[in-house]
């Protein structure tokens, strides 16, 4: 009896590229929700005593593709590149383009505990971290009334 084997790293690459172009050419995954599903991004939110800490894996960008705000409450990032055209000449032609625009949109809710006023980021290494500060805890005033 012959056993067929293949080596996981080549099969699981091949298999992957014949899925995904093969998920391109259906007609229903060129949905919205596949729309949303190829631009998301994935996340990582800490907290310290001081601030909330969100960091975004965005490999391949450059500091000016984000645009970062808040609006009521609401924080909005996203970021996107833009689209690099493949030059050909006499001696180099194109076999293969994998290379695609790219864009996301992430949107987090904020809770009374932040500090709007005092948001900070900063992109090095294919991570987007942004640093909200949390607001200065009010202490409970003591006050004695007097009774007439």
């Amino acid at each position: 009896m012959t056993h067929l084997k293949f080596a996981p790293a080549v099969f699981g690459r091949s298999f992957n590229s014949l899925v995904e172009n093969l998920m391109d050419e259906l007609p229903i995954y060129n949905n919205e929700w596949a729309e949303k599903r190829r631009n998301w991004v994935p996340v990582n939110i800490q907290e310290t005593k001081d601030s909330f800490e969100i960091a975004i894996q965005a490999p391949g960008f450059s500091k000016e593709d984000f645009k970062i705000g808040i609006e009521d409450k609401l924080l909005t990032i996203s970021g996107g590149t833009k689209k690099e055209e493949v030059k050909e000449s006499e001696d180099k032609k194109t076999v293969r383009k994998e290379f695609k625009q790219y864009s996301f949109k992430r949107s987090f809710n904020l809770g009374d505990t932040v500090d709007t006023e005092n948001v900070s980021a900063n992109y090095e290494n294919g991570i987007l971290l942004v640093t909200l500060s949390k607001k200065e805890e009010k202490k409970a005033i003591l006050k004695e009334i007097s009774i007439s």
